[in-house]
């Protein structure tokens, strides 16, 4: 009996899950979809062609914004049978100033991003949340946590900094870092901290010391290198971006942009030019929609 049910309970939540996705008749039905988001706790692999022979060109980070540019042949995938999906790679489009495209799996897409939250988180699910772009905090202080257990420091406009690697506890909401400091004069011995974290935010998270850490792009050296024309993308700069293709970022976006205004600087059209290209929609700015609409009618 309970061998019975936990098949039953499995099947129920296999199909669930699968009743969520975006099928072949979805799309057939929404054609014309512009914008969708990764529903896939794990990442999203982007690949070359819409064949899973196809070379893997990146990786989506779960709740992700993506720019549809067009709907391929339907496969099945995990039990899913929908489309692959051709979408925006919106960091290569900027650079190459041409669109440039790959291809995901649309039975891992959603028309809605699903609401964020920590609950069961595992410590892969902590470290992919860490890892999904860099962090600010202070006025300088600038942290990259990789994928690959790396870890970087740094501040801003300065070369000094520390290098390490890093692991983490959902359970006990801890970042252990082990790293050492280096400078023009030289490197010093491997040291380990333990931060606690107090909270986390889809945007931000708060250590148990009151510093709150913020996407990185937040800060005006990453909003000033986009609002060139022709922005500096770099091994530096290019992971901040990531930012941008979040359901938080139009909130973030409209904020930063108010007080720049307020504080009587001239914010560079550039930049709004340049998010256009990318495939980042603002909701909430009609002027900028229109702009966007009339910029996209070419696909």
């Amino acid at each position: 009996m309970k061998k019975f049910i936990l098949t039953c309970l499995f099947v129920l939540l296999y199909s669930t899950s699968i009743l969520s996705a975006l099928d072949s008749i979805w799309f057939k039905k929404n054609p014309q979809v512009q914008t969708l988001y990764v529903d896939s706790p794990e990442g999203l692999r982007i690949r070359n062609e819409p064949t899973l022979k196809g070379t893997k060109s990146g990786v989506l980070y779960d709740r992700m914004c993506v720019k549809v540019m067009g709907i391929g042949a339907e496969t099945t995938i995990d039990g899913i049978h929908s489309n692959w999906i051709k979408i925006l790679l919106p960091l290569e489009t900027l650079e190459k100033n041409t669109d440039i495209c790959g291809w995901v799996f649309g039975g891992y897409l959603t028309e809605n991003p699903k609401p964020f939250s920590t609950k069961n988180w595992t410590d892969a699910d902590l470290k992919r949340y860490l890892s999904r772009f860099p962090w600010i905090y202070g006025t300088r202080n600038y942290e990259n946590f990789g994928a690959d257990g790396s870890y970087k420091f740094g501040l801003l406009e300065s070369g000094a900094g520390e290098i390490g690697t890093y692991t983490v506890s959902a359970k006990n909401m801890t970042i252990t870092i082990t790293s050492h400091f280096l400078d023009e004069y030289g490197e010093e011995p491997d040291e380990t901290i333990v931060i606690k974290i107090k909270s986390i935010q889809e945007d931000s998270f708060e250590l148990e010391n009151g510093v709150v850490s913020y996407p990185a792009f937040t800060h005006d050296y990453f909003w000033y290198e986009i609002s060139q024309e022709k922005p500096v993308l770099d091994f530096f700069s290019t992971p901040s971006y990531n930012a941008f293709f979040y359901p938080f970022t139009p909130n973030m976006i409209k904020a930063l942009v108010e007080k720049r205004k307020e504080e009587g600087s001239v914010f560079s059209e550039n930049f709004f030019q340049n998010l256009i290209k990318m495939g980042v929609p603002l909701p909430y700015d009609e002027e900028y929609m229109s702009k966007y609409r009339a910029y996209w009618k070419k696909s």
